[in-house]
């Protein structure tokens, strides 16, 4: 799914869903504008992803555009492909001069990643990160095991750039060592069930629409 893709279907989800959350759409987006990690949490079906979306929809036009957004389970290697293609799409300088240099082309490009090593992937990804100012969204993502918690701390630290990881639990059984990223509640942003008044009128407001 390329950048501009992603970037349409998180403009076209964006309102109805997030009736009642003024509040959390504020806390997010600041954090966002700030190169903050954040979890977002709270039980199924509360909003975490129309959340997130929508305050990555609400972002300038530049910023929107250096957003990576991930969605189900992934294993190392999956997502070091993935987050490189999408930093190949972004035009990243580094990523664009490696892929070239083994005279790779877009059409080629899947291939050309499921042949590179993960200690390659990884090499190529630090350095691109690390040159620009991008954002990565994990959602529905599995609590995640040591080597996966290193990856993620790599990128938050040793390059700089923000991950914001949706779940439904921020201890260590719902996001697994994961935790040790996300360590107290400054990181965390929690979405509780909406009332029943603000409930009532978000089903309200979806009927109609529908």
């Amino acid at each position: 799914m390329s950048p501009q893709t992603v970037c349409k279907m998180m403009q076209s989800d964006k309102l109805q869903s997030l009736i009642g959350r003024k509040k959390e759409l504020r806390a997010l987006g600041e954090a966002i504008q700030k190169g903050d990690s954040r979890v977002v949490w709270g039980p199924m079906d509360v909003g975490k992803t129309a959340l997130i979306k929508t305050a990555i929809s609400e972002l300038p036009d530049a910023e929107r555009r250096q957003c990576i957004y991930w969605t189900g389970a992934a294993s190392g290697k999956q997502l070091l492909s993935y987050l490189v293609s999408q930093l190949y799409a972004l035009s990243a300088p580094f990523v664009r001069k490696r892929v070239s240099a083994d005279g790779v082309t877009e059409t080629s490009l899947t291939r050309w990643l499921h042949k590179q090593t993960s200690l390659r992937l990884r090499g190529i990804l630090y350095t691109a990160l690390s040159q620009g100012h991008y954002r990565i969204f994990l959602d529905h993502f599995p609590p995640t095991n040591h080597n996966m918690t290193h990856l993620m701390k790599e990128i938050m630290y040793r390059c700089r750039t923000p991950i914001y990881l949706a779940a439904r639990d921020c201890s260590q059984k719902g996001i697994g060592k994961a935790w040790s990223l996300y360590w107290n509640d400054g990181l965390r942003l929690r979405l509780n069930p909406l009332p029943d008044r603000i409930a009532q009128k978000l089903l309200a407001v979806c009927i109609g629409n529908f």
